[in-house]
Order: C-alpha cells, then sequence, then structure tokens
C-alpha cells in the first residue's frame, strides 16, 4: 500500500528491557549460512530466538567479538542509509557503532548479514551522571545532525511518512479499518488524540533527528567514556521538531525507569538543563512534552496498524507496549507542566 518504512522485529522487548542474553547456537542450515557469509568462527543466538531465525546475533572469532545484523533484502538500502549516517556523525565526534568494512554481504538470495564490532557496554540508569552523559551526547548528535547531508531526502521520505499515517490515522477514525488485538482501544485513542497528529507537520524547528531513542539504543561502553549510540534506521523518516527525540528520552530513560516523581523531576531538569547549555539556549522546546508522547504513542499505533494492513504481522506484546504507555501519561501531567513552564519556548 505504500512505501513507508514499516518495523522490524524489535531489537529488546518492552519499555523496560534487560540486555540480551547469548547462547552459543549448533550448526543447522541457516547457521551454516550465516557462517559462510562472515567467516569462521562461532555463532551465538539471543536466548528468545534460540529456536526460530532471529535477526541478531553474535559472532566470536579470533579477532574479536561482532554483533550481526541478519536482513532481508528490501531493508538492506534503509539500513545502508543508517550506517551513513552513523559515518557523519562519528566523524563530527558522536559515538556511534559502525558497520565493518566490506558489509553488507548476502548469504543467500534473500538475506543479507551486516556486521558491526560488538560493544560491550550496559543500559543508562536512572542517575544524575549517566543522564548528564545521554544529554550531552544527545546535543551533539542533534548539532551534527543538523548539518548531514542530503537532509532533504530524510525531509521527503518523513513528508510521505506522514502522508501515509494520516490516512491511515482518517481511516480509523471512520471506523473502516481497525487492527490490533484492542480495536475499540484503538479507536478511542484515535479519536481522542487526533489533534497531537498535527505536530508532525510542523514546519517549526525541523531537521533529522534519531527518531528511536529507546533505552537499548544508548550504551555506556564498560571501557568507559561517552555512550554510544546504535541503530540510526529511522533517521531515513525522522524530519521533525528536536523535541520529538527529547521526550522520547525523557519518557524512556526517565519517567519509565525512576522510583519517584521528585527523582523524575531531578533528572529531567538535568537533561533538559545540560542539553540547554550546549545549544546555548535557555528555552528550546517547541511543543508541550506531553503533546509530544502523545503523538509518538499515536505514531506507533498507527505505524502498526499499517503495517497489519499492508500484510504483515505484529506481536500483541507491541500493541499493549503502547497502550501501556498511553495509560502512563496521565500520572506524569503535573510533572510534565513543570518541565513546560521552565523550559519551553513562551
Amino acid at each position: 500500500m505504500s512505501n513507508l518504512n514499516l518495523p522490524r522485529q524489535p531489537a529488546y522487548d518492552g519499555i523496560n528491557p534487560e540486555p540480551a542474553a547469548f547462547v552459543q547456537l549448533g550448526q543447522d542450515e541457516w547457521t551454516t549460512k550465516i557462517l559462510a557469509g562472515v567467516g569462521s568462527g562461532d555463532l551465538y543466538g539471543r536466548a528468545k530466538d534460540v529456536r526460530k531465525r532471529g535477526a541478531y546475533y553474535l559472532h566470536r572469532t579470533e579477532r574479536g567479538c561482532f554483533f550481526l545484523k541478519i536482513l532481508p533484502s528490501s531493508a538492506v538500502e534503509t539500513q545502508l542509509i543508517a550506517d551513513s549516517v552513523a559515518r557523519w556523525v562519528s566523524k563530527k565526534g558522536v559515538r556511534a557503532s559502525l558497520l565493518m568494512p566490506n558489509y553488507p554481504r548476502a548469504i543467500d538470495e534473500n538475506f543479507f548479514v551486516f556486521s558491526y564490532e560488538y560493544l560491550q557496554g550496559r543500559f543508562a540508569r536512572p542517575n544524575v551522571t549517566d543522564i548528564d552523559a545521554v544529554s550531552r551526547t544527545l546535543a551533539l548528535m542533534h548539532l551534527a545532525l543538523r548539518e548531514l547531508p542530503d537532509a532533504h531526502r530524510i525531509k521527503d521520505a518523513s513528508s510521505n511518512r506522514v502522508m501515509v499515517l494520516k490516512a491511515r490515522l482518517g481511516a480509523i477514525v471512520e471506523g473502516r479499518e481497525l487492527w490490533g488485538p484492542k480495536p475499540n482501544s484503538l479507536l478511542d485513542i484515535c479519536s481522542a488524540n487526533r489533534g497531537v497528529f498535527d505536530l508532525l507537520e510542523s514546519r517549526w524547528g525541523c531537521q533529522p533527528l534519531h527518531g528511536d531513542l529507546v533505552v537499548g539504543n544508548i550504551m555506556f561502553p564498560e571501557s568507559g567514556g561517552a555512550p554510544v549510540i546504535l541503530d540510526f534506521e529511522d533517521t531515513a523518516i525522522s524530519f521533525f521538531p528536536i523535541d520529538l527525540d527529547i521526550a522520547l528520552v525523557v519518557e524512556r530513560f526517565i519517567l519509565m525507569r525512576s522510583a519517584t516523581d521528585e527523582q523524575a523531576y531531578t533528572l529531567c531538569r538535568t537533561f533538559l538543563s545540560t542539553y540547554s547549555s550546549l545549544i546555548n539556549k535557555k528555552r528550546f522546546l517547541i511543543f508541550s512534552v506531553g503533546d509530544c508522547l502523545r503523538l509518538l504513542a499515536l505514531r506507533a499505533l498507527l505505524t502498526l496498524s499499517e503495517k497489519e494492513a499492508s500484510g504483515g504481522q505484529v506481536n500483541d506484546s507491541e500493541w499493549h507496549k503502547f497502550y501501556e504507555l498511553f495509560d502512563r501519561l496521565g500520572e506524569n501531567q503535573l510533572l510534565l507542566s513543570r518541565i513546560d513552564e521552565e523550559f519551553r519556548i513562551v
């Protein structure tokens, strides 16, 4: 129905994921194909995928340990764009996961393997030190993405994405097409939050974004130093206000991981104050953080709907994750209002 980049298997499950556990795999037709593509060594799969073909593997060799992505041919172009963005921001001083030379490689007529040096690291912790480091990296990345070559192509792809999702939103609100395990909830959410979709059509403060700054995509190396940014796939369709990247970090790194409201407020203030100082703007948020979070959850539900409408399959857990995020928005409204008062442009 569309050329929208539809989501593949998520690297991590749930809102608060744990680092993946890997187990060594035996030889079968699939693993033999992968090893034939990458060379000798041992192959490890994620424990949850061990009985099926997965998209993510570890490859241990005498030269070191590498993280492998196995992608269908239809996803190769998007991944190559993502890797070119990672190289660009790396040149600008942002630590990013970079594609190894001589990749991707075909493992059969339908699948390709991408290889990256495996990062021994951890997720960000909900403390001032880590959140400050995340903010510094995010500000540096946004400044680099502002100068990204060929940004007009990302802008065009983003406009197409908005057009497709807007049509899907209209079909749902009119009751013509409902998807997922809770179709009535989908209808209610889309109807009640239709107005926030206009944020995606904003012409203010737009630039290329990362687009998927969830916990697993910012890693702290065990060797120390600044965090490393992973997975720039969504940059190819993310030409929007920086508020969306910022709101997603607030949600996933702070609101969902803080023990108390006061801790969450302290971390939000740390995050936004550091970002503010690095871009030299005391107030820089164009939109309400709460509206941005509603938009992000709505956009995710529309994207899942588009995937099902296009013949794809979506796990119920993915649907429930975004329904849960909507349910939690009301709990954080007072805190988010305090943040808006301090950092939003009046």
